[in-house]
């Protein structure tokens, strides 16, 4: 369940969490209205029901569940096995500092016990052997890019930010830098997404190099405010703006209000 990102407590009392009493084990998961509750005989699954947090009682008999994933990435057991036979080997070597050789090490043994947290980014290139995002699994979608010029911008300071972090961590023999973490620049990430149907959001100004060839319309919004969970709030200006027709509507891209432009490729 670690592996799942799941955290262990000594009671299950929110999503992803789990806990184990004997020959139960009570599990939350992220997707579920309720935790589940799974008792053994043996090795045998002999029951899985929902449960209640507070009151602690059964409410449905189910024949299966599905547990799902919480961390942002899942390794499996034989990348972590290659990782460690690849950085033993690293350690083997005689060019190896005895500082470098000794983080190394400490890595390892977190490695072969599990703890892989703050490990994916030191060691991205041993676990993981092609790079991908989400646009290489989905097709045939619309896709909204809202302020892709601030996108941009932020993406090549995190880069910048975090190759500036790599030379320090080297610099104290921190990390092996072949293994580390080199992001998806955002040009790749842009190339790649020029196969569907984009709209770009912009304020007032926008880059021409990035919407050079494309169909530029310009149309009125206007801005909602921050409502911090205040539902009733954000359902009252809802409604009250229906009654007067105040929407955009990207068919006929009918008029609202404040100034902003729409990019269609």
């Amino acid at each position: 369940m670690y592996h799942f990102g799941y955290e262990r407590a000594d009671i299950v009392e929110g999503k992803g969490q789990f806990a184990i009493r004997g020959a139960i084990i009570d599990i939350f998961t992220v997707d579920g209205d309720f935790p589940f509750r799974i008792e053994l005989f043996g090795d045998v699954i002999d029951s899985i029901r929902t449960f209640d947090v507070v009151s602690q009682r059964s409410i449905d008999i189910l024949k299966e569940i599905k547990i799902s994933y919480i961390k942002e990435g899942y390794i499996i057991k034989e990348s972590i096995d290659n990782a460690i036979k690849k950085l033993k080997k690293i350690c083997d070597k005689d060019e190896i500092s005895p500082t470098l050789r000794n983080n190394l090490l400490q890595d390892i043994e977190k490695i072969e016990n599990g703890i892989l947290e703050n490990l994916l980014d030191k060691y991205f290139g041993l676990f993981v052997d092609k790079s991908e995002t989400l646009l290489d699994y989905v097709s045939d979608y619309t896709i909204f890019f809202d302020e892709v010029s601030k996108s941009v911008q932020k993406a090549h300071n995190l880069v910048y930010e975090n190759t500036e972090q790599i030379k320090s961590l080297v610099s104290r023999e921190y990390i092996y830098p072949s293994f580390v973490n080199s992001y998806i620049s955002i040009e790749e990430v842009l190339a790649k997404s020029e196969k569907y149907t984009n709209i770009y959001l912009e304020n007032l100004t926008f880059d021409t190099k990035i919407h050079e060839k494309r169909q530029v319309i310009s149309y009125n919004t206007k801005e909602l405010n921050f409502y911090q969970r205040r539902i009733r709030s954000l359902t009252y200006r809802y409604y009250k703006a229906k009654a007067k027709s105040n929407f955009t509507y990207f068919s006929n891209y009918k008029k609202s209000r404040t100034n902003k432009k729409l990019f269609n490729r």
